[in-house]
């Protein structure tokens, strides 16, 4: 133990240094130098039985610092039997920072991860990806469950690239064309096979199906109940014969002219 001419208190051990009770530091920096392990052990059976506090003023912090270790444990929390803790004050943020961050449970449970926000009316919690450019910039996957969407409000789906697809997995079956306001629907065994319903200025809708190989798109519209088609000018057209089909009688109103041609 030697004390320097400038009020200096240095503890030199050659083996380990056991210090057994209490000790009140007072003054300026307290600097512990090992070249080996420090190991802080609390024998106390106890809350707090290791506290490191800060309390001098608004400016105090405290800092762990690893300088040059490079594993990915350099810095270690660890605890084998509780839980751990980390609190801010209202309004302070909690920042990690790194490369990859990685959140894993081995908690077989549900809620295993879970990241809830309850302070209030206005709070919300958001993911972002700020200069991500891949198709799967942000990805949620589940490898063997579903994926749960539960809203009490409206549920917003935004893509300023135009698409928002929905996929059996392999290929796109149903194709949102936010761009150009079309909605395609593929077939699950041939994806040329598809139906594409358009909607254009002043609320002109269009129904298109193509089978790639074949002419077999056909279109069938099944009521339970009564069908009605109605507009302005309703036009039939066909390459073959159209068939009016009915187990009752088909009525034309009062007034109303048939007009034959050619055919008979």
């Amino acid at each position: 133990i030697h004390q320097s001419s400038d009020g200096v208190l240095t503890i030199t051990s050659d083996t380990t240094l056991d210090i057994n009770g209490a000790i009140d530091f007072d003054g300026t920096d307290v600097q512990v130098d090992s070249s080996g392990d420090i190991d802080l052990v609390s024998t106390n059976d106890a809350a707090s039985a290791i506290y490191l506090h800060e309390n001098a003023g608004t400016s105090g912090t405290i800092k762990i610092h690893a300088d040059q270790g490079t594993s990915e444990s350099s810095i270690q929390l660890l605890s084998d039997a509780g839980g751990v803790d980390i609190n801010a004050a209202t309004g302070k943020d909690v920042d990690i920072a790194g490369g990859t961050v990685n959140l894993t449970s081995s908690d077989d449970a549900a809620s295993a991860i879970y990241l809830r926000a309850n302070a209030g009316t206005s709070e919300t919690i958001k993911i972002h990806a700020d200069q991500g450019t891949g198709a799967a910039s942000i990805s949620a996957v589940s490898d063997a469950g579903g994926i749960t969407l539960d809203a009490g409000l409206d549920i917003v789906l935004s893509a300023d690239g135009g698409n928002i697809t929905m996929d059996d997995g392999t290929s796109t079956i149903f194709d949102f064309n936010v761009d150009d306001t079309t909605l395609t629907i593929h077939d699950d065994q041939d994806t040329g096979d598809k139906a594409v319903i358009t909607m254009a200025q002043h609320g002109a809708l269009s129904i298109v199906t193509t089978d790639d190989d074949a002419a077999a798109a056909n279109i069938q519209i099944t009521a339970d109940g009564t069908a009605e088609l109605a507009g302005t000018t309703v036009t039939l057209d066909s390459a073959a014969d159209i068939e009016l089909e009915a187990t009752d009688d088909i009525n034309i109103p009062v007034d109303v002219g048939l007009t034959f041609g050619d055919d008979g």
